[in-house]
Parts: structure tokens; sequence; C-alpha cells
């Protein structure tokens, strides 16, 4: 299983030398659909602020995305061409 930690590492060399705020991220699942999609969400640091981003899921297909309904729409476009392409 691929860990971002360890890939982080690799980088930083230590972990005493990671910045607090790689440590601290961890994603909350928001929301999951009936054939499997997934979004999760990431409240990223970004200079004085924190900024929530979504991770909408797929058949292993992903992309961040600025709020839910972008994530719900690309995961709902991702089924719909799933289920066309299995009836063909």
């Amino acid at each position: 299983m691929w860990r971002y930690r360890e890939a982080v590492k690799v980088r930083f060399r230590t972990s005493e030398s990671l910045p607090i705020f790689l440590m601290d991220l961890k994603p909350e699942l928001i929301r999951t659909t009936p054939n499997g999609g997934t979004i999760h969400q990431w409240k990223m640091p970004g200079g004085q602020a924190v900024f929530d981003r979504y991770l909408g899921c797929y058949l292993g297909s992903c992309k961040f995305c600025d709020d839910i309904e972008e994530a719900s729409r690309y995961i709902s476009a991702l089924e719909v061409s799933s289920k066309a392409s299995s009836k063909a």
C-alpha cells in the first residue's frame, strides 16, 4: 500500500524535518455513492488560511475539486460512462 508519509520522507529524509501540516493531513469521508464512488475532504493550509479540497474517486479515477458539487458531478459522469461501456 502506498503511504504518503513514507513518500514525503524520501524528500525530507527524516520525520523531524517534515512540516507539521503534512503530518496532520487526514482525509475525512464525506459521501459515498451506491456504485462505490467516494468523496473525501482535506483541510489544506495555504498561506494564512486553510482551504477545503474535495477528492472525488470512482474505480481508481480521482480528481481534486474545489467543492462537493464539482466532485459529485465528476463521480456522476464517471459512473454514467462506466455503465454505458459495460452495456456495450
